[in-house]
């Protein structure tokens, strides 16, 4: 008799992880031009900075739906986007 295989799921709620932090990345989000301070205040906990001809957002993002949602206020602001970046835990 062969030992049976088992496959063991585990299932977490997506409020789970991200409690626990394990969906949640820090992220450089590159926008061409330079942003004035009445535009930066569509991205609410983002740190700015000037990147060359360009300005370089960062920070701290939940989840996949939290990058969208930066995306979308880029869209909707009619900037271009020009660079995006997952950074190593701990940038």
């Amino acid at each position: 008799m062969h030992p049976r295989n088992e496959i063991v799921i585990l299932v977490s709620t997506i409020e789970d992880l991200n409690k626990r932090n394990l969906m949640s990345a820090t992220y450089a989000i590159k926008i061409r031009g330079h942003l004035g301070e009445t535009m930066l205040q569509a991205f609410p906990g983002l740190d700015a900075e000037p990147s060359g001809d360009c300005t370089l957002l960062r920070g701290l993002l939940r989840d996949q739906a939290a990058l969208h949602g930066v995306f979308a206020q880029i869209e909707a602001l009619g900037l271009e986007l020009v660079e995006v970046r997952q950074l190593p835990k701990g940038q």
